[in-house]
C-alpha cells in the first residue's frame, strides 16, 4: 500500500515538469514568430559630416581635433507594421581608436545623438522601427593626439537584432569603414614663448665672441620638415647709421650646421618625424671681427621659416 502512494506521487511530479517544459517551448516559439513577422534590413551606414576634408587637426585648440557624423538608416518591409528591432554597433577592432601605418594610434569618443540609445561593453544599441528608422551618432576624435601623418582607419560592424537581450540573434549586418587622414603639417615656435619675435640682446661686441640663443627653436612636425633662414642684412649686422662699411660678420648655427646668408633659400631639411613631445633646437651665433667699427647699436633680423616635407608652407 505505501509503495503504490509512492509510485502515484512520482507520475504526478513527472507530469507537472513535462507540463512546465511545453509551457516554456510554447514562449519561446512566441517569441521568435514575433521578430521574424518584423522584416527588415540595414539599408546603409553614412557618413553625413566631418571635418575638413575627413583630417585631424594635431594642433587643435578646441576640445575636438575632428568629429565625424554618421546616420544608420533601416529598411522595414511594412511601414505600418507595429513592431520594433534593435541595432547594436561595434568596432571589429576592439577599442575605440583608428590604427595607422607603425601601429599609431587615433583615439575617438562614441556620441550616440538618437534618444533612447545606450552603450554597454563597448556595444552601442537603438531601438528601430517603422516610425523611427534612422539612428545619428558622431565619433568624436579629442584634440591634442600627435601621430604620424596618414591613414587611419577601422571597421564598424551593424548589425540587426531582435533587442539586446538577444545579440546573438543577427537579422541582417553591415560594415562600414570608419577612417580619417592626419595631414604632413608642422610647428614652429620659440620654445616656452607664445609670440613670434624675439629680441635678442648680445651685449657688448667682441671678436668671437659666442652666445648660445636661449629659448631654442621648438618643431612639431608629423612628418620629415625643412626649415628655411633668412637674414636682413646677408648675415651681417649693422650700425645704427645704416653704413655698409661697418658691418660686423657673425656665424649663425642651427643644431651645429652653419647657415649661410648669402645663400638665397637656404635650407635645413631633417627627414624624420618628431615625436609627440616636439624637438627643441639648439641655435648660437658668434661673432666676427669688430676691429675699428664705431660704438653704437648693431643689428640684423632672422626670419625663420617650416614647412612639412609634401605640403606648402607654413
Amino acid at each position: 500500500m505505501t509503495q503504490t502512494n509512492s509510485i502515484k506521487l512520482i507520475k504526478t511530479k513527472l507530469k507537472k515538469v513535462f507540463c512546465l517544459i511545453a509551457i516554456i517551448i510554447g514562449s519561446s516559439l512566441f517569441t521568435i514568430s514575433a521578430f521574424a513577422a518584423c522584416e527588415a534590413r540595414v539599408q546603409s551606414v553614412n557618413l553625413m559630416s566631418s571635418g575638413v576634408q575627413n583630417q585631424y587637426d594635431v594642433f587643435a585648440t578646441s576640445t575636438f581635433g575632428l568629429v565625424q557624423s554618421y546616420e544608420v538608416k533601416v529598411n522595414f518591409s511594412d511601414l505600418n507594421e507595429d513592431c520594433s528591432l534593435s541595432l547594436m554597433i561595434s568596432t571589429v577592432q576592439q577599442g575605440y581608436e583608428l590604427t595607422g601605418q607603425g601601429g599609431n594610434l587615433l583615439s575617438f569618443t562614441p556620441y550616440l545623438q538618437t534618444s533612447g540609445s545606450f552603450i554597454q561593453n563597448r556595444h552601442w544599441f537603438a531601438e528601430v522601427s517603422p516610425n523611427q528608422s534612422t539612428f545619428r551618432f558622431q565619433l568624436r576624435f579629442p584634440s591634442q593626439q600627435f601621430g604620424a601623418a596618414g591613414d587611419y582607419s577601422n571597421q564598424l560592424i551593424v548589425q540587426l537584432i531582435p533587442s539586446p537581450e538577444q545579440s546573438s540573434i543577427v537579422l541582417d549586418e553591415r560594415n562600414q569603414l570608419i577612417s580619417s587622414r592626419i595631414p604632413p603639417v608642422a610647428s614652429i615656435s620659440f620654445y616656452g614663448l607664445s609670440q613670434r619675435l624675439y629680441p635678442l640682446d648680445l651685449g657688448r661686441l667682441t671678436t668671437g665672441k659666442k652666445v648660445n640663443i636661449d629659448p631654442n627653436l621648438y618643431i612639431r612636425s608629423t612628418t620629415g620638415y625643412e626649415i628655411s633662414f633668412r637674414s636682413d642684412n646677408q648675415g651681417k649686422l649693422r650700425h645704427q647709421s645704416k653704413h655698409e662699411r661697418w658691418d660686423v660678420d657673425y656665424e649663425f648655427s642651427v643644431a651645429g650646421s652653419v647657415i649661410d646668408f648669402s645663400e638665397a633659400g637656404n635650407q635645413l631639411i631633417v627627414n624624420a618625424p618628431q615625436n609627440p613631445n616636439g624637438q627643441r633646437i639648439p641655435m648660437t651665433i658668434q661673432i666676427g671681427e669688430t676691429e675699428n667699427r664705431p660704438g653704437g647699436v648693431y643689428e640684423d633680423e632672422i626670419h625663420i621659416d617650416i614647412s612639412a616635407l609634401g605640403l606648402g608652407g607654413f
